[in-house]
């Protein structure tokens, strides 16, 4: 598996080391290899992608807005692209399905059978990566209110020129 140091991928995205450190202790950021103590942290080409997204986003001052960062570091755990389409990431204020309760041995309910409503205030955010030319649909559905679009492509494309700077840079 090909692997950097997050000191040079921190470089060639030109985001501050003590910056992702902070992501990391605080639980916002967890790169997928665990570190031993007194060697330098490891990443993954998608941990650089996940740390690229939230550089974006704190860039943006959007990361100041959201009352729990924990849960916005869950929308990245499962950061992929699209095959032979391009990808976005939209994460946003979305309405939340509330389930009635059903009877002991009645059949249960399914999703979509629940009254849908939004929740003032709620510290979740809901997450998906669609299709970019699913995106006018997507985001003028009644059920999203607010979105936040991450080109994945681009995303991409800055990682993999990062990578090779990082390389380097090792």
């Amino acid at each position: 598996m090909d692997i950097r140091r997050l000191g040079p991928i921190c470089k060639a995205l030109h985001l501050s080391k003590h910056r992702a450190e902070q992501w990391i202790a605080r639980g916002v950021f967890e790169p997928s290899r665990s570190t031993v103590p007194g060697t330098a942290r490891e990443l993954t080409f998608t941990d650089a992608a996940k740390l690229l997204v939230l550089k974006d986003l704190g860039d943006a001052g959007l990361l100041d807005q959201v009352d729990s960062l924990e849960s916005l570091s869950c929308h990245l755990n499962h950061l992929h692209g699209l095959k032979d389409d391009k990808a976005v990431l939209v994460i946003g204020y979305s309405a939340v399905e509330i389930i009635p309760p059903t009877e002991r041995g009645a059949p249960g309910t399914r999703k979509g059978s629940g009254k849908k409503v939004f929740v003032p205030g709620a510290a979740w955010l809901s997450s998906e990566i669609i299709k970019l030319l699913d995106l006018p649909a997507y985001i003028s559905d009644p059920d999203h209110r607010v979105s936040i679009v991450i080109l994945l492509d681009q995303i991409e494309e800055r990682v993999k020129a990062a990578w090779a700077n990082s390389k380097a840079a090792e």
